[in-house]
């Protein structure tokens, strides 16, 4: 009888396996990111108070310009950690990752669903941002009687978006390696605010070659040895990253 009640387990289940999609796994992961007002907040609110500094950079400033955008958008590169760790450890922090991978024993597919819907989230939260900013700059330009010039606007704001983006990568690496949200949240925030700081001030120039920020000031358009963005992504990004794979493929749901 305990024999004949598995195997029937083991049936229903591989039929709930395969009626899965990969696509609903990832619509799955983008409901769980924004289904609580936290997760929603933390989308929300940069890119408010991003395009609120913008507005008062306009307004304040002697000579007003779209291209001082870059520096409010500084603001929304702040959250990109966080939303990729909170994402990548929600199964572990919320204690779901015995149903989850219950319902679905191949464990890469919903890691890789996790780095879909992470990225959807990231150029959604970028698209907005730039949104945002061409509203606002638009606005408190006119309101001064000032021309709305674009100028570099385009290309120095989606770089310095790209770069800011790109931190979102970094959450997803160090929140697979730790998967515990609090002690990867510390990590990201800690990596390129005080370990990039000291790489430099023991390194010098040589630094560039180690700092996980190499990547982030390539994306935004700083000229770069291609040699030292490879070994920063590969430290920073690809190792911890395959290696928390690695362990969270392996490790015993509870």
């Amino acid at each position: 009888m305990t024999a004949a009640t598995t195997v029937s387990s083991d049936l229903r289940r591989d039929e709930v396996v395969t009626t899965i999609p990969f696509r609903r796994l990832v619509a799955v992961e983008l409901r769980k990111s924004v289904d609580t007002r936290a997760a929603r907040a933390t989308l929300v609110i940069p890119v408010g108070l991003s395009g609120l500094g913008l507005l008062l950079v306009l307004v304040l400033s002697a000579e007003p310009s779209l291209e001082l955008a870059v520096l409010p958008a500084a603001l929304v590169g702040v959250v990109m950690p966080i939303i990729g760790v909170m994402t990548m450890t929600s199964e572990w922090s919320q204690r779901t990752a015995l149903v989850t991978f219950w319902l679905v024993p191949r464990r890469s597919r919903v890691l890789a669903a996790k780095v879909v819907a992470t990225t959807l989230l990231a150029v959604a939260t970028i698209a907005a941002t730039f949104v945002t900013f061409v509203l606002v700059g638009v606005l408190a330009l006119s309101l001064r009687g000032l021309p709305v010039d674009f100028g570099a606007f385009d290309d120095e704001m989606l770089a310095m978006l790209l770069a800011t983006g790109s931190g979102i990568y970094l959450g997803l690496a160090w929140g697979a390696l730790l998967r515990w949200t609090a002690a990867a949240v510390v990590a990201v925030i800690v990596i390129p605010a005080v370990v990039d700081p000291l790489l430099w001030v023991a390194l010098g120039d040589r630094a560039q070659w180690l700092t996980c920020g190499t990547v982030q000031a390539a994306l935004g358009g700083t000229e770069t040895a291609p040699g030292a963005v490879l070994t920063s992504l590969l430290l920073w990004y690809v190792v911890p990253f395959g290696l928390g794979w690695f362990l969270q493929v392996r490790r015993e749901a509870a």
